[in-house]
């Protein structure tokens, strides 16, 4: 994400503003965080990288609003995660080698409940 600006939980805005230390209250932070920083880093049609299809825009991909507030964190037409046991997901990664990877294998299937990161993690081996 980038170095964080002196006393400030986040890096600091495109014109160099720092945003201050992590405020108390979680409606602060969602704003701070999810309104002010990610507003001013939104990439936009003139420093996208990307080509875009016939009356498409960078805005077309932005979701505004998302992650809601108060949850649930879905993305609009997709399929609400259904997380596994922990138990299940550490039987899921177990042919992960690396400690720190298996941990890793067993937060993302167990949070997720998509089983097919086992392969990847697997595969990455």
């Amino acid at each position: 994400m980038g170095q964080l600006a002196y006393q400030s939980w986040l890096p600091a805005l495109p014109d160099g503003t720092p945003l201050g230390p992590k405020p108390v209250l979680l409606h602060d932070r969602y704003l701070e965080l999810y309104d002010r920083f990610s507003n001013a880093w939104r990439v936009t049609n003139q420093t996208a990288l990307f080509d875009y299809g016939k009356g498409e825009t960078t805005g077309t991909y932005t979701i505004k609003g998302w992650p809601p507030e108060n949850g649930p964190c879905t993305t609009p037409g997709s399929p609400r995660a259904e997380p596994l046991p922990a138990e299940r997901a550490a039987k899921i990664c177990s042919r992960i080698g690396d400690a720190s990877q298996k941990a890793n294998c067993i937060f993302d299937v167990s949070i997720t409940g998509e089983e097919r990161f086992a392969a990847v993690y697997r595969n990455s081996q």
